[in-house]
């Protein structure tokens, strides 16, 4: 039996599934996921432990007589436009700091100021949520862990693809590697 591996790292759960040929889905998984949520609008969660919970789903499956090289295909989604700084032996330097954390809406006050043309261009808002605020925040507020970072992610999934594959990769329009 041939199948493809699913997995969504998701805000609350990592969910995990087998899916056959024919489209029925096998050994359907989800665990959930600690999220801290701290004072000034601060929410983070670990990217180990979503590594952890994929590791946890797979062992499942090969416990339940799946065998690895049944996988044909691994397919992956997840929480996006989240800041996840990671060093230059691949692990993260702090807990992720996730889409909806709102921390650094005095970075985005700054840079909407200084270059407004990211706003225009984009057409889309820029408040404290975003990534590049979070980063500027982390360098200012965080200077140390700042400096470790050799790559942030943006995305859940592209964590767990570095773990799988050893190689720092993203969606097209979702890609931010930092030339350190």
């Amino acid at each position: 039996m041939e199948f493809i591996a699913a997995f969504d790292i998701g805000t609350t759960n990592i969910k995990g599934v087998l899916i056959e040929k024919d489209g029925s889905l096998r050994f359907s998984q989800t665990h959930s996921l600690n999220t801290v949520f701290g004072k000034s609008e601060t929410v983070e969660q670990d990217p180990n432990e979503w590594w952890e919970k994929l590791c946890h789903i797979a062992a499942n499956w090969w416990d339940n007589g799946v065998e690895p090289d049944s996988i044909k295909a691994i397919v992956m989604s997840g929480q996006m436009q989240d800041c996840i700084p990671i060093d230059r032996t691949g692990n993260p330097v702090r807990p992720a700091i996730l889409y909806s954390d709102g921390r650094a809406k005095a970075q985005a006050e700054s840079i909407d100021k200084t270059l407004p043309f990211i706003r225009e261009k984009t057409g889309n808002h820029f408040d404290g949520t975003m990534v590049l605020p979070k980063i500027r925040w982390m360098a200012e507020k965080e200077h140390a862990t700042y400096e470790k970072t050799v790559t942030f992610f943006v995305n859940a999934k592209d964590f767990a693809i570095y773990k799988l594959t050893g190689q720092a990769v993203c969606n097209w329009y979702a890609c931010f590697i930092w030339g350190r």
